[in-house]
């Protein structure tokens, strides 16, 4: 009769010391998993997100600090100057512009 498993332990019958491990030790692939996954938790746990509303834009969006809003006149393709807000945030030494 062949073992059954029970989650990611393996129930073996005849124990000998090669198997012993097999009952102590779950499977290699879910061990990764779960590492993987408390990995990836742990790292979205330890960014500062912040929620930047722009009620004057109508706008919201989720962003790892505050940005710098500059205030542009963008020139227009029938040449009219029109008022423009540039966001930007520096984080990570990545710089971000919206």
């Amino acid at each position: 009769m062949a073992a059954q498993r029970y989650g990611p332990w393996r129930a073996v019958k005849n124990v000998s010391l090669t198997n012993r491990r097999e009952l102590i030790w779950p499977e290699p692939q879910r061990v990764c998993l779960l590492v993987s996954l408390l990995f990836v938790t742990f790292l979205a746990i330890a960014q500062d997100w912040q929620r930047f509303v722009d009620t004057d834009e109508f706008f919201a969006i989720n962003i790892p600090g505050e940005p710098k809003v500059a205030e542009v006149l963008y020139s227009s393709e029938w040449g009219g100057n029109l008022p423009a807000k540039i966001y930007s945030l520096q984080a990570d030494g990545v710089t971000s512009r919206w």
